[in-house]
């Protein structure tokens, strides 16, 4: 069976490629489709659980103060690639008790309202939230959008109220990181003695670069598929890219609330000028820890909220913007590589003749 870094330059061109996605059921919502079930073929899956739910914004985001997720469900396949729904509290913490990592995909339906020619319709999103057990025997919740930084714009949202006219509520924190604590003040009074640390820093939330800058096409579907290939892959080992960068086990950069420079070596081998931002920032020295970060002094911090909120550093911002632009510049090549890497992967006869 090949690997994700394994296949090459993509010969197809965006039509055909998003043609081939949709027929191995990447843009599909459903709980029980292909790529969910393929997803638990590929790595070693033993102590990883996947598990898809939905939020549909439209009804969730004016109820936020009030809302109940106790009837919340969630579709999973079993080691035996058995698809079964059960309700998302119970599931969860039943894999938190056996000390499982949990990655959940969200499909959030009406997810924002995008505006066309004049006239207003909503636009779905995919993101996902990874439960990871710590040394200390608590877990660690990393919420992950593909948006990144972006998401600090997303303080609002807006109902359609006709095909031209919308009404706009505006909320003091970012619409993602807002759903993601409601949703874990619930789940802890439902869990027993299961300690989860999770807040609205960056240690916790996916706060790099805008990984669909420039997109256009809807590919969020691709992210957390290609965020659980290296977690079930990886978790354990380390790796290397060009043959001479180490890159720790995702275990250690998750331990360590790496999560941004996790994200960033699930993404560094698809683009050179990427790797080469993330591998040798400006004005930081080649150490033999690759991934250390570290945080403006308060005397250099004289930037704006932003900082206080995610703790971003300086340096932090400046690599986000290199790496948008490349992104950006790159004209969909960045998004058509990891897309056909994702689609090849999991459409391959391996695991084609496992599926069907």
């Amino acid at each position: 069976m090949r690997s994700l870094t394994e296949f090459g330059k993509c010969r197809l061109s965006l039509q055909k490629l998003f043609k081939k996605a949709k027929k191995y059921g990447f843009f599909s919502m459903k709980f029980d489709n292909y790529t969910h079930k393929a997803c638990n073929i590929i790595g070693d899956t033993e102590r990883m659980v996947m598990l898809h739910t939905d939020w549909d914004f439209h009804t969730l985001i004016p109820q936020l103060d009030t809302v109940d997720f106790t009837d919340t469900i969630c579709g999973f396949y079993t080691k035996e690639l058995e698809f079964k729904i059960e309700f998302l509290d119970w599931k969860l913490n039943e894999e938190m008790e056996k000390g499982n990592t949990v990655l959940i995909v969200f499909n959030i339906s009406n997810y924002f309202l995008f505006d066309y020619i004049g006239e207003h319709d909503y636009v779905h999103h995919c993101t996902c939230a990874l439960f990871h057990p710590n040394q200390k025997g608590e877990y660690d919740c990393f919420y992950i959008n593909s948006h990144g930084e972006a998401m600090m714009e997303t303080n609002f949202y807006e109902h359609r109220i006709s095909r031209k006219r919308k009404k706009k509520i505006t909320f003091g924190e970012p619409l993602d990181v807002l759903c993601m604590k409601k949703y874990l003040s619930h789940f802890r009074s439902f869990t027993e003695g299961l300690v989860i640390n999770y807040d609205k820093t960056k240690y916790h939330n996916y706060y790099g670069p805008n990984l669909q800058d420039g997109d256009n096409h809807g590919i969020c579907f691709t992210f957390p598929v290609i965020i659980w290939y290296y977690l079930t892959t990886y978790y354990d080992t380390t790796r290397k890219l060009n043959n001479n960068i180490e890159i720790p086990s995702v275990g250690e950069l998750l331990e360590n609330k790496q999560l941004i420079p996790f994200i960033h070596s699930c993404f560094a081998p698809y683009d050179e000028k990427f790797e080469q931002v993330v591998m040798y920032p400006p004005n930081k020295r080649y150490s033999s820890r690759k991934y250390d970060t570290y945080c403006m002094s308060d005397k250099e911090n004289t930037y704006s909220k932003i900082h206080q909120y995610t703790q971003l550093s300086y340096e932090d911002i400046t690599i986000n913007k290199q790496l948008e632009s490349i992104i950006r510049d790159g004209n969909y090549r960045f998004i058509k590589k990891i897309t056909h890497s994702i689609v090849s992967l999991l459409s391959q006869q391996g695991i084609r003749k496992l599926i069907e």
